[in-house]
């Protein structure tokens, strides 16, 4: 669950180009919800309510500097086969 990004910054003054390599890891108690999709339908031949699992979410807190949450984001999605 760790992801490399490659930033490329300009300077304007000397019109310098740099490169930089970024290792953005995850840390697993950053990860304290699922997201989970479903479809909610009637079962005619059964004559009830059924739900189907559509997919799977891991959320990450995302927090300011003071250590408050500001919002959830989605990691990564699993789409469930039916």
């Amino acid at each position: 669950m760790a992801r490399t990004d490659t930033v490329i910054t300009f300077d304007p003054d000397t019109y310098e180009e740099k490169v930089q390599i970024i290792q953005n890891d995850i840390n697993p108690s950053d990860i304290r919800l699922l997201r989970l999709e479903q479809t909610w339908y009637w079962d005619e031949r059964r004559a009830r309510l059924a739900i189907g699992l559509d997919s799977v979410g891991l959320l990450k807190d995302v927090l300011d500097e003071d250590g408050n949450l500001k919002f959830s984001i989605p990691l990564v999605y699993w789409r469930v086969k039916r």
